[in-house]
This record gives C-alpha cells, sequence and structure tokens, in this order.
C-alpha cells in the first residue's frame, strides 16, 4: 500500500503487513508520531554541528519556524493558533554533521499482565517510532523486554524481531529490582565492549537516551529516562491514554482503537492474513447440527429431509472437501446422528419402527420394532443425543437421552432388540474421544452428577452440589482434557448468579462473569496465550464468553480474561467444537460458521438456504 510521507523510509517494515493490518498501524503510528517525535536529542555529550538544511519537518521548533508561517500568525491569528494545536506548522529541518560517538537509544518494554491486549498495539506503534527515530538520527537502537531474565538487548528492527516481540509474553509484574537488574547486565555489556572497568556513576554519561515503556512506577536510573505509560480508561473502551514523563514534565494523548478484530491478528500474527472459508455448501436456518467426538465432522439436518456431512480441516483452504448428502426415506424422521472418525450412523422413526442407517456396516439398515413409546419430539425439533459404545460383553451399545430426561439404552447387536431405561433426569449425554459420559441433575437436593465410562472399566462419577435452586443448570463439557478414573477432563456449571464453577481433574475454581456476559463453552488453552504464564505447555481451563457486541469473544478465568477473537459477523447461537477450540455459530446472515478461537481463522462457512 502506498504510505504517507512521514512513514515512506519504513514501507519495507509497515509493507510486510496485508494491507488492512498496515493500514491500521500506520494510522496508530501517525497519530502517536507527535508525541514520540518530539523528543530532543540535545542530551548526548559533544557538539553535534549544524550543516545546513535538510528540508522541512513538523517537528516543532519555532527557533526554526517558516517566515511564512510567522507572516500568517500577523494576518490571521486564529489560523496560526489552529495550526498549532493540529501540529501542522512547517520547520526547516537542519543537517547536521555526523557524529563519532557510538550513540544508542535503548528502550525496555514491559511485556507482563497490565500491559496485555490493545496495549500492547500501542507498544508495538511506539518500538516502530522509536526505531525509526533513532534511524532519522544516526543512532543505534538496541531494545529489549523487562521480563526477560538473560538481559537480551535486540539491535534494530525487522519482521523477525517484531514476530520476537509478539511471542514476549508474562504473568510477572515488572519491579524496580528488574531494572536495576537489567542496568548491572547494560554496564556488564559495556566493560566487555569496551575492555575496561565502568562504575555505576558513568552510566548517565554512557547511556543518554533511555525509554522505559510500563506502567509500574519506576526510579529511572539516569535524569534522561522517558517513562512512556500507556492505559485504558474505564469510561472510554474505545481509546487508550499514552503520556510520556521526561524531567519534571509529562505530555500525553488519547488513541482511538475501534478495530477489535485487526487488534487481535495484530497481537497474534499481523503478517499473517485472516483467511474466511468459502461457502462450500448450504444449509436450513431452522434446521440443527451435531459434531464427532473428534471434531473434525459436522451433520446437518434440513428441515427438507436432507442430511449433510462436512469435513473440518484444521487449516483453511480454498477447496473444501465435498460434503456427503443422506436423504431421509420418505415417511421417516430422523431423530439423532452420531458420528465418528469415518462413520456415521443415522436413527430415523416412523410409526412402527426405528431404523439405523449404515449400522453396522456403511450401506446396511437395522430395523427395530417400535414396541415403546419414546418422546423425541415432533416435526423440526432437535436432534436427540446419541451415542454408541460397547457394552461389557464388547458388543456395540446405543446410548439415547430423550426429551424427557431419560436415558435410554439399546443392543444394537442383540436379538431381543429393546430400549432399556438406564436413568432419569439426565440433563445432557456425549463423548469425548476417550469416554461416553452422562450429567444428571436431582432438583430436589440441587445436585450434580457427572457420570463417565472409560474403555473395559465400570463408570467413575462425581457429583456437585448447585447454591441456588433452579428448573435446570447450564453445564458445558469439553473433550480437551484429560478423562481419567474419577478424574474430570473440562466441565463448567452455573453455581450461581453470574457465577460459574469450572472443574478440570481435581481442581474445582469459582468464576465470575458480567451480567450482560454469554457463556458459550468451557475448553483448555495454553497458560502462555492468556499470559497466565509462560509455559507453552501447560494448559488451563477457562471460560469461553460472548460479549455484548455479539463478535468479541473471550477467555474467562478467575485471575482474568482474555480476548480470543472479534468475529466477522454477529453471534446469534451456537456451540464450542466438542474437543477443538473452534466456536460453531450461526451468525445475524443465518450463515453457520466455524471458526478457529487460537488462529483467527474461519474453516468452514455455509450458506443459508437448505441443501443443495
Amino acid at each position: 500500500m502506498e504510505l504517507p510521507k512521514p512513514l515512506a523510509s519504513w514501507q519495507e517494515l509497515l509493507g510486510a503487513f496485508p494491507d488492512d493490518i498496515a493500514g491500521l498501524m500506520a494510522s496508530l503510528v501517525n497519530q502517536l508520531s507527535p508525541l514520540i517525535q518530539n523528543n530532543p536529542l540535545d542530551n548526548f555529550d559533544g557538539d553535534i554541528e549544524p550543516d545546513g538544511f535538510n528540508g522541512l519537518t513538523r517537528d516543532a521548533n519555532y527557533e526554526r519556524l517558516l517566515l511564512t508561517e510567522w507572516a500568517l500568525q500577523e494576518e490571521c491569528p486564529d489560523e496560526f493558533i489552529r495550526r498549532a494545536i493540529t501540529g501542522e506548522h512547517l520547520f526547516l529541518e537542519p543537517q547536521r554533521k555526523e557524529n563519532r560517538e557510538d550513540r544508542t537509544c535503548y528502550a525496555l518494554f514491559d511485556c507482563g499482565p497490565e500491559q496485555l491486549g490493545r496495549p500492547r498495539l500501542v507498544q508495538l506503534a511506539t518500538l516502530i517510532l522509536l526505531a525509526r527515530r533513532a534511524d532519522k538520527h544516526k543512532l543505534r537502537f538496541k531494545w529489549g523486554v523487562l521480563q526477560d531474565a538473560n538481559f537480551v538487548w535486540q539491535e534494530g528492527l525487522s519482521k523477525d524481531s517484531v514476530l520476537l516481540w509478539l511471542k514476549q509474553r508474562s504473568h510477572m509484574l515488572v519491579s524496580q529490582d528488574i531494572l536495576d537488574a537489567w542496568m548491572a547486565s547494560l554496564l556488564s555489556d559495556m566493560e566487555e565492549e569496551q575492555n575496561r572497568s565502568i562504575g555505576v556513576s558513568e552510566l548517565p554519561s554512557l547511556v543518554q537516551d533511555l525509554w522505559l515503556v510500563t506502567k509500574s512506577p519506576l526510579n529511572k536510573p539516569v535524569d534522561v529516562s522517558r517513562l512512556v505509560s500507556i492505559d485504558e480508561p474505564i469510561l472510554d473502551p474505545d481509546s487508550i491514554s499514552v503520556s510520556i514523563a521526561f524531567n519534571k514534565s509529562t505530555r500525553s494523548l488519547s488513541l482511538t482503537l475501534t478495530d477489535e478484530d485487526l487488534n487481535v491478528r495484530i497481537l497474534r500474527n499481523p503478517f499473517s492474513e485472516s483467511k474466511k472459508a468459502l461457502i462450500s455448501a448450504k444449509w436450513d436456518e431452522s434446521g440443527s447440527w451435531v459434531s464427532s467426538a473428534n471434531g473434525r465432522r459436522l451433520a446437518c439436518l434440513n428441515n427438507d429431509g436432507k442430511l449433510s456431512i462436512h469435513a473440518i480441516n484444521e487449516k483453511p483452504s480454498k477447496k473444501h472437501q465435498s460434503p456427503g448428502f443422506f436423504d431421509v426415506p420418505e415417511g421417516q424422521q430422523c431423530i439423532g446422528v452420531f458420528l465418528t472418525k469415518k462413520r456415521s450412523v443415522i436413527l430415523c422413526v416412523d410409526k412402527g419402527h426405528f431404523y439405523f442407517h449404515n449400522s453396522p456396516q456403511y450401506g446396511q439398515v437395522k430395523t427395530v420394532d417400535k414396541k415403546q413409546s419414546i418422546p423425541f419430539g415432533g416435526d423440526n425439533a432437535a436432534l436427540l443425543s446419541i451415542v454408541i459404545g460397547q457394552s461389557e460383553s464388547g458388543t456395540a451399545k446405543l446410548f439415547l437421552l430423550d426429551t424427557k430426561g431419560q436415558l435410554r439404552t439399546l443392543g444394537l447387536e442383540d436379538d431381543l432388540a429393546l430400549f432399556k431405561t438406564e436413568d432419569d433426569n439426565v440433563i445432557a449425554l456425549g463423548q469425548t474421544i476417550t469416554c461416553e459420559y452422562s450429567v444428571r441433575f436431582e432438583r430436589e437436593q440441587n445436585c450434580l452428577t457427572v457420570q463417565w465410562y472409560l474403555a473395559s472399566s465400570q463408570p467413575s462419577s462425581r457429583e456437585f452440589k448447585i447454591n441456588y435452586s433452579q428448573e435446570k443448570p447450564a453445564i458445558f463439557v469439553h473433550g480437551s482434557g484429560p478423562w481419567h478414573k474419577g478424574s474430570v477432563g473440562c466441565f463448567a456449571y452455573e453455581n450461581d448468579d453470574n457465577m460459574w464453577a469450572v472443574v478440570a481433574g481435581p481442581e474445582n475454581n469459582t468464576v465470575e462473569v458480567e451480567e450482560c456476559d454469554r457463556v458459550v463453552g468451557v475448553m483448555h488453552v495454553s497458560e502462555n496465550l492468556v499470559g497466565f504464564s509462560e509455559s507453552k505447555t501447560k494448559k488451563m481451563p477457562v471460560l469461553v464468553v460472548m460479549k455484548p457486541d455479539d463478535k468479541s469473544v473471550f477467555a474467562v478465568w478467575s485471575g482474568g480474561e482474555y480476548c480470543l477473537i472479534s468475529l466477522t459477523s454477529e453471534f446469534e447461537s451456537g456451540q464450542l467444537n466438542p474437543r477443538y477450540g473452534y466456536l460453531q455459530y450461526v451468525n445475524s446472515a443465518k450463515e453457520m460458521i466455524v471458526v478457529n478461537l487460537l488462529g483467527g481463522d474461519e474453516l468452514l462457512r455455509l450458506a443459508n438456504g437448505g441443501a443443495v
């Protein structure tokens, strides 16, 4: 894209961004530029001799204001003042002789929890501007991250170093001891470079341009230190307040950040383009859908009786795998679908029989006489939850949850095909890749019981008391956590008004959400992703919450929250993928979309309009 003249020297770096992100970054850099660029470099030892002029600049120094601007002050003082306020005045830019000193601009950035989210965008713009300022004045530019225990200075700025900086997230708050350790390490580096002993008293003469980008109140190690504070005003969520404290003065401005989708993309990888899935098929907005336990297949039932089965690819592709289709036979009603990696079982019913299409082998139909009345809802009702597992004898066994909360089972290989009622008051039935589970709710006791079956073992169960009386508590189960004997993998339930219990293994944490937020699921995420710790392998359970704008999706835990993604269209209804960090939702245009919450890409998009 064509950059403004002040940014032309940064065409190579900003040009590496996709156009939409480059435009946002250029706008942000332009807004912040007056605050960063108008900082003098007169503090370096030695004379910097003038050598004529080198064009025009907007860097304010009224000793070099153009005569035409002074003439405007005489003729139109109001216009003169307006231009001064908006930074439109033009000044002569001096040409200076090359200074033989090895002059360096140092910058240290706080990548801790106080600077997560949008303040990091301002930090990135500050990083770009400081590098540009150093280049303009022929300074070396070195920068580091305060939380870096190895005290590594990066030199210059490139695409690779921006990506390196984006990975620097920490749960550690900045303290004075951390800054002092950085200064001690810097002195040690200087001693090694100059091959001589350097005392602390020499630090002010050696470090004459230092920037500290942090909210933490730190004592400046040298007088020329500039403290850059970035803050999000509570009463104005679309703006960011930035101030620079230098000597005894403080200058500040307010930046506007509104495009949440681009903001999230920049914080992940600003050089990658967000990919949207192409329309691969159509579906009926009043239909229903079900996912496979492995999270890779999605079945959509349309009201015209056509079932489409789609593959969910981990990476978006221009060419989707063609969906499979099943036409419900005339006179039958589809009431349930069970999907595995390769298998699809469609349960249909008519007045006298149950039909299991493609069970136990593809193309086959198992017919069961309808000797019992099983409530499954009328026409256009949601699909029942069904799971096919193994009985104790190793034969195929169907688990079915009817609309009355009764858990039924049926031996698919038994000669006597009769449904048995195993339990009642069941509110959920499902499957992860390692087990089948059910959730039972005793209203009188306000007690939830989670029961799960691992392969070839007796069922395990855990009970949870709910603090307030309700007809049916909201619950969510996810397959991202390990389910073991006696250990729940990933489970959440509403325990009180706006209070949720999040259970994973032995832990049971209480998480509070805002009254206007909508919880859409629970899952595990990397602690490094949300800045909880620096571990990239350790996972933590979080609630997945939709904000009131119906586009912003947050991970929420007992200690904070983190914006996962801003959807490209408004969320109306949906659920999490049973295994992965994917959100399957219907948008305001009645399209069905599957989006990767952790990567930002759309993996599947189905248009509204019936099967094709």
